[in-house]
């Protein structure tokens, strides 16, 4: 599975964070931060303490981190791809970031994200009701954990909805962003096309009401309480680029699904 890898590990001399790599050649400091922060970083359910301004090189992938954000990329060779995986290594691995031994995918880890199985109009009694809806259906199919409805109102985006900052899946395990930043990003690494069954659910229609950075297009149905002559925007499951989020406005009595993802 894994060809090169770099393990964060934390600490702090004299107030200042420093990052430390593991390679084949032991370990050995690199760049320290020029802030004088932490952060913490959501990496499936484990939090990784580093510190900001920070940027480490190991073989062909590298860390960057700053006080908005993080990422793992570079070039590798043989098919394999920079991710970090759940249990903090940044490197080149086959496929999809790994998963730790143990923890199941299938069963909907956090950071986890499906399009529904079924559809709804504009009606779904707001952004709570959105995000009970995906909690119902996960919780039907056998998953746990607490659900998300990927849609905004004019009161929280489906940025602020998600809470947090996660590394997210699709419900096969594949990579689709690194973060919730990338996530809302004008581009995502696979179609979300896979629903809460695991069934593929391939060019569908998909209530969303945001723009691709996650915020609120004015095409909400009423905050999805829908009223008269009301749009919500929609996203399509079959794309990568911004239209997985924001494709169109459709009539807010049409039947369209939901993106959830797991936050918890």
């Amino acid at each position: 599975m894994m060809n090169k890898k770099t393990k964060i590990m934390f600490g702090a001399i004299i107030g200042i964070p420093l990052l430390f790599i593991g390679g084949a050649f032991g370990f050995s400091k690199l760049i320290p931060g020029d802030e004088m922060t932490t952060v913490n970083i959501e990496v499936g359910d484990t939090t990784l303490t580093v510190g900001s301004g920070v940027t480490t090189r190991s073989n062909d992938c590298q860390i960057h981190l700053t006080d908005n954000g993080w990422s793992c990329y570079g070039t590798c060779h043989d098919d394999l791809n920079c991710y970090i995986s759940q249990d903090g290594y940044c490197g080149c691995f086959e496929g999809h970031a790994p998963i730790p031994e143990g923890d199941d995918y299938t069963k909907g880890m956090v950071g986890t994200i499906y399009v529904s199985n079924s559809r709804w109009s504009g009606a779904m009694g707001g952004q709570d009701g959105a995000n009970a809806k995906c909690t119902t259906k996960a919780h039907h199919a056998g998953l746990v954990g607490e659900w998300k409805a990927i849609v905004s109102t004019s009161k929280q985006s489906a940025y602020d909805n998600i809470g947090r900052d996660m590394i997210f899946y699709r419900m096969d395990g594949r990579l689709l962003a690194m973060h919730r930043i990338g996530l809302f990003d004008s581009q995502i690494f696979r179609q979300i096309n896979i629903n809460e069954l695991g069934e593929l659910n391939v060019n569908e229609e998909v209530w969303t009401g945001s723009t691709v950075a996650g915020l609120d297009t004015g095409f909400n149905c009423n905050d999805w309480t829908w009223s008269l002559n009301a749009e919500g925007t929609i996203g399509l499951s079959l794309r990568m680029n911004s239209g997985w989020i924001d494709r169109e406005e459709k009539p807010c009595e049409e039947m369209k699904r939901l993106y959830c993802v797991r936050t918890n």
